[in-house]
């Protein structure tokens, strides 16, 4: 049996957008996230790497130097590994969501491998991904940055139409320009938002009671 090693191909910057398939996503809230996952926390991405295997595209792997932590590491852990959407760009931060591969969390959408119907092959390409996944089909990764929105301050990019904005935090619109992707987002600030997953979840109103985007 001829025997292919998987083939590991380094990357600067994985610039394919997002999911490698199309699906529809329900819109989940960030305290849905923050109960089903095993690890959050706010990330900075040190390594980037494809895994290919066989000729199909298995998923991203990513290094990342632990920022801030609000779910699942003990502050020995400075480092994680997690996968395996593309798009997310080395030096990048980000507020990650991520859960256990070892167990399964219907939040966590399944990843199809590119090119693959192959169950086996699946498999193999399973096993050499890291162990935490990104969760809601990698929506659960969401860009931290400066903006001029807040005085230079970080905030976290959110796309209503996957993970609605938090109720009751200022949101302002990205504009035009800010992103080369057309979808409609919006900053909210980073202190805040971790401070509101710090919270209970709120409780289900019949009206939303975030501050309306600017």
């Amino acid at each position: 049996m001829r025997k292919v090693p998987a083939l590991v191909v380094a990357l600067t910057c994985l610039v394919a957008p997002g999911p490698a398939f199309t699906t529809t996503l329900p819109v989940l809230t960030c305290h849905q996230l923050l109960d089903a996952a095993d690890v959050v926390a706010v990330v900075e991405i040190t390594r980037g790497e494809m895994l290919v295997l066989d000729g199909a595209t298995c998923g991203a792997r990513y290094t990342a130097r632990v920022v801030k932590r609000v779910k699942g590491l003990d502050t020995a852990t400075q480092e994680v590994m997690f996968g395996p959407y593309q798009g997310h760009k080395l030096g990048g931060t980000y507020l990650v969501f991520l859960t256990d591969s070892r167990r399964f969390d219907p939040v966590t959408s399944s990843f199809v491998i590119e090119g693959s119907v192959d169950p086996e092959l699946e498999k193999r390409c399973d096993a050499r991904l890291p162990r935490y996944r990104e969760m809601h089909t990698g929506m659960g990764t969401m860009e931290v940055h400066w903006t001029a929105k807040f005085d230079q301050s970080d905030a976290v990019r959110f796309i209503p139409h996957y993970v609605r904005l938090p109720d009751g935090l200022d949101a302002r619109l990205v504009e035009p320009g800010d992103d080369s992707v057309s979808s409609e987002k919006y900053w909210v600030r980073l202190d805040e938002v971790l401070a509101y997953l710090r919270k209970p979840a709120p409780k289900p109103s019949a009206t939303p009671t975030k501050s309306a985007p600017r």
